[in-house]
């Protein structure tokens, strides 16, 4: 289901294998430019506190005694439709589809999954538009993001949204993505794919040199990317040759630790788009990353975590959902899990994706399809879909969703070649600052073209 959390297939690989001739650039950027990007984050940030409180101009009327987790009835009705037909690009798992026989049994309506085969669900959604044949209801990725609306593929829903009702959806990220003052989409906490860190218990309890496991540090509020690395530091074995016969940590995705300090190459606001691609922050995290794989203690592929030799993997949020996550329902050891570790030198963020529930452009039953989106969002957002057992999941997964996040919206801005950027700024033999430099005019570049389109664009 998540398109970008695997795109670090081959990431064993370096895209750069040239010696850093100045190394000192990494650790040291010139107090002129980190005055100049505190100065430009700080107007950013007002600007963002601006819009904010302009947005919530329609919500003061809306008292916390009014609201509720709990739906009014007739709050999903489908206007008597029977069938909603809905756009997928993947099978739906059995967690999902709980979701969709609830929502038959709540209105009466069955979800009819419309595949899109071999195409993108951009070139799908295009072609059933143009045959007039758009399904009710659409579900985007975040590298969907702003193709979906630019393209004309979703309608606005700012007018079936009631605030005051639907409580449950995630205004905080459905904010990050509107466009000409416009929702596109909708979504809730659990839907976009929240990266969390995965712990062999079985390691962590054979050790004779770790006190603590990380939701112990996590606990104690002592998780952070210094506790990170003393684990994996710790916990990776090496044979006498050198080679790793035991991981600390390792991960599916680059870009976790960006994330998690609150950077990003470009950022997207109302369909403003700006290159940040050099920030205290992001080069905090990638020089992290650096250290992490320069000491040969951070697998940068998936490594071999079902066969239990690797103490931490990060990881999306998926195998919380359920206690037979069809990947790993045959690991032979005991695992947990804990949100991401904070970044140690600032505010610290939860890395998260973001999927969003659209309504496309002449959808027959538009009512019914933004109906099927909200309950997923609510019966989500309710934490449905956990097994009851997993109870203390519940209430770890909602403090560690509802604090502060971070997701990509870069690939929808760049395309692909992201990923190729991340893995160069985070090759422990590049020069951190000479890549940061030699990206920037290409982010520049891509920012361009994107405004070109918006340009043509008429909300």
């Amino acid at each position: 289901e998540d398109k970008d959390s695997s795109k670090d297939k081959d990431s064993s690989k370096d895209k750069d294998s040239s010696k850093d001739k100045d190394s000192s650039k990494d650790k040291d950027s010139s107090k002129d430019d980190v005055d100049s990007n505190e100065d430009s984050s700080k107007e950013e940030d007002k600007k963002e506190e601006d819009d904010k409180k302009e947005d919530n101009k329609k919500d003061e009327d809306i008292k916390e005694d009014d609201k509720t987790d709990e739906p009014k009835k007739g709050r999903f009705d489908v206007g008597g439709v029977k069938e909603v037909k809905l756009l997928v690009w993947y099978t739906p798992e059995d967690w999902e589809q709980k979701i969709y026989d609830a929502f038959e049994k709540e209105t009466g309506a069955k979800v009819k999954f419309i595949p899109t085969g071999t195409q993108s669900v951009q070139q799908k959604l295009t072609a059933l538009i143009a045959a007039n044949s758009a399904p009710d209801a659409a579900i985007f990725d975040g590298s969907d993001f702003p193709q979906f609306i630019t393209k004309k593929l979703a309608q606005p829903l700012t007018d079936y949204i009631d605030k005051k009702q639907d409580t449950w959806l995630a205004y905080d990220l459905m904010d990050a993505c509107k466009y000409g003052g416009e929702y596109y989409g909708i979504t809730d906490h659990f839907w976009g794919g929240a990266s969390f860190v995965y712990f062999n218990k079985d390691i962590f309890n054979n050790s004779k040199t770790v006190k603590n496991n990380p939701l112990e540090l996590y606990e104690k509020g002592k998780w952070t990317w210094d506790a990170f690395y003393d684990l994996s530091k710790q916990l990776t074995v090496k044979d006498a040759k050198g080679n790793v016969t035991q991981w600390g940590s390792a991960s599916s995705s680059v870009d976790n630790f960006i994330r998690s300090a609150g950077a990003s190459v470009l950022s997207i606001k109302n369909g403003k788009v700006t290159n940040t691609i050099d920030t205290k922050q992001l080069k905090d995290a990638c020089a992290f990353m650096k250290k992490l794989y320069k000491e040969n203690i951070y697998a940068k592929d998936q490594g071999s975590w079902t066969k239990g030799d690797i103490a931490m993997y990060i990881y999306p949020q998926y195998p919380v959902r359920t206690n037979n996550y069809p990947s790993w329902k045959n690991i032979k050891f005991d695992w947990d899990w804990v949100p991401f570790p904070s970044y140690t030198e600032g505010t610290s963020y939860q890395p998260t994706g973001i999927q969003l529930g659209s309504v496309p452009r002449k959808a027959k039953n538009p009512e019914a399809g933004y109906a099927l989106m909200n309950f997923r969002a609510y019966y989500q957002e309710n934490m449905k879909t956990i097994t009851q057992s997993n109870k203390d999941w519940v209430a770890r997964y909602k403090k560690a969703v509802n604090g502060k996040t971070n997701f990509s919206l870069e690939v929808g801005i760049i395309g692909s070649e992201v990923w190729t950027l991340y893995y160069e700024l985070t090759s422990p033999e590049t020069s951190l600052q000479s890549k940061i430099d030699s990206w920037k005019s290409v982010v520049d570049g891509k920012i361009k073209a994107y405004e070109q389109e918006l340009a043509d664009f008429n909300f």
